[in-house]
């Protein structure tokens, strides 16, 4: 390998070679985890009718998610998948949604700082899905995907 303090071609050639597999693996992980972003349907997204919230206390209700969210515009439905700690605020205009995510990101609600985001019509039928093999029920959400259809 070392050949009187001097470097030779095969250290080259095997740093060459750890480097650029540090480096795939590293572009592998940025990547999956995009990948994981998109699939779920959040992170930056598109503007929605449909607010997305995670990481609500067990303390809160649907009825104080309504009040909360309609000070920021007339609130439709909330979903609220008390197991996973996430809910669905559906707004009639985008505008509503917009001021809801702007005013609540980085905010407590129940005692928690929670993250939001908007959620598009994919990432809402996966939560919907969620919440039913869950167990909970979803017979009134139904309502909402016939209207919106």
């Amino acid at each position: 390998m070392h050949d009187g303090g001097k470097i030779m071609s095969s250290d080259l050639s095997t740093l060459s070679l750890r480097k650029r597999e540090e480096k795939e693996e590293d572009m592998a992980d940025r990547h999956s985890g995009i990948l994981e972003s998109r699939e779920l349907g959040f992170g930056k997204s598109m503007p929605t009718n449909c607010v997305w919230i995670d990481g609500l206390s067990s303390s809160v209700t649907e009825q104080y998610l309504t009040r909360h969210f309609s000070r920021y515009g007339p609130v439709l439905k909330v979903v609220y998948d008390r197991f996973k700690g996430m809910a669905l605020i559906l707004y009639n205009e985008i505008e509503f949604a917009q001021a809801a995510v702007k005013e609540t990101k980085g905010r407590k609600i129940g005692g928690n700082v929670v993250k939001v985001d908007f959620a598009n019509q994919e990432s809402q039928l996966a939560f919907y899905g969620s919440m039913e093999s869950s167990g909970q029920d979803i017979r009134d959400i139904y309502e909402i995907i016939s209207e919106r259809r």
